[in-house]
């Protein structure tokens, strides 16, 4: 039985707000991933695998994929990397080629082998992301400057019992678009770019170091995305694609708020991953720990506040971000001390100094009311002041 989502809107100052600053946006300039429209680098944030006999209240989970190309000009190749969110560490990547107007799909759990597209299980148990990249060809595996992908995920949930119950709870994968101008045919390729020694020169071949040697070092090329730009940086200084969001807002109820249909309590999940991303094989994992600060609004438009720190992935119940288990009746983020059903959370960054990595992440939410789950992308408002890194070499297993 498939759930629908349920949302809550509440138009108050601060969303007036928001909607007139997203409305002085200049004509032409785009500040904003994208869910609904088609992109070159998807980003699925929540991937759940848990097998027989499930997690501790005997539910079993897997994640459906669906990845398509919406272009009818030809063929179109993908590279895709699993994230480990509880490791921090790449799982596996693979690459696949896509027809025409070619749909695919596959369960996280199985994977994929149909032909020329082999697509790996991820393994017994993970949570995690995955990340895909519209690329030139399958042997270079450069990153290219199209926008033909799009993607949705389904978080597939079954009770315990006979014959039990399937929930469903599905989002659309956030896209980021290449800033450059109209899309040729076949698809030209982001330059690489040498990501030490030489850093930011460009280079040809993945791990080319006559290119990236500098005083005698050997340096290291790979494919650089940046999720827009950063002043000074010898990588970054013009965008390839749409940056990450300087704000993320989150319409939610507050937890343990009573659903006034079902009678049934309701709780919010946030999905954190960071844009950031270096992606082994051959690359080290970015040492980074983001500040993340929270402005919590009720329905009287009373203002309260928290923070948490982002490493590489974070999944946590709201109430949980500022309280421990079995004290979520004091968070913030709890009715009992919000008083009112429903709020809106307006989620920051706080930026740091550097010049080679950026702070920006992107986030999901999933609303339970009870044990029923619906999963919801989330609004972003302006754009981050520094650009963030997507740094990968590819090898395929």
């Amino acid at each position: 039985m498939t759930r629908h989502g349920w949302r809550v809107i509440r138009v108050t100052r601060v969303a007036v707000l928001a909607a007139w600053l997203c409305a002085m946006v200049a004509p032409g300039v785009r500040a904003f991933t994208t869910s609904d429209g088609t992109a070159g680098y998807l980003v699925f944030p929540k991937i759940l695998v848990e097998p027989p006999p499930g997690d501790l209240n005997g539910v079993r989970t897997d994640t459906l994929i669906q990845l398509s190309n919406v272009s009818d000009a030809g063929l179109r190749y993908v590279h895709c990397f699993y994230v480990d969110g509880r490791s921090c560490e790449y799982r596996a990547n693979f690459s696949i080629e896509l027809t025409r107007g070619q749909p695919t799909a596959w369960r996280v759990s199985e994977g994929l082998d149909a032909g020329a597209t082999k697509i790996p299980p991820v393994g017994e148990s993970f949570q995690g992301e995955l990340k895909c990249v519209e690329v030139t060809n399958p042997q270079t595996l450069t990153a290219a400057v199209a926008q033909d992908l799009k993607g949705e995920a389904t978080i597939l949930r079954v009770s315990p019992g006979t014959p039990g119950s399937v929930d469903a709870s599905s989002y659309n994968a956030i896209g980021f678009r290449p800033v450059a101008g109209t899309q040729s045919e076949p698809p030209a390729a982001v330059p690489l770019k040498c990501i030490s020694g030489n850093v930011g020169a460009v280079c040809t071949t993945p791990g080319d170091d006559a290119a990236c040697t500098k005083d005698g070092k050997a340096g290291s090329c790979a494919s650089v995305l940046c999720l827009g730009q950063t002043d000074g940086s010898p990588e970054c200084a013009v965008a390839t694609h749409d940056a990450c969001p300087r704000t993320v807002i989150l319409n939610n109820f507050f937890d343990d708020a009573v659903d006034p249909v079902a009678q049934v309590p309701i709780t919010t999940r946030v999905t954190f991953v960071p844009c950031t991303e270096s992606l082994p094989p051959g690359l080290a994992a970015e040492p980074r720990n983001t500040l993340i600060q929270f402005l919590v609004f009720n329905e009287f438009e009373q203002r309260m506040s928290a923070g948490t720190r982002l490493q590489c992935y974070k999944d946590v119940q709201l109430s949980r971000i500022d309280s421990q288990p079995g004290y979520e009746k004091s968070s913030i983020f709890n009715v009992n001390v919000q008083g009112t059903l429903a709020g809106q959370t307006r989620m920051a960054a706080v930026s740091g100094t550097e010049t080679n990595i950026g702070r920006g992440f992107v986030a999901l939410a999933e609303e339970f009311h009870g044990s029923a789950a619906a999963a919801f992308n989330l609004n972003e408002q302006a754009i981050s002041s520094k650009g963030d890194f997507v740094r990968y070499q590819a090898v395929l297993e």
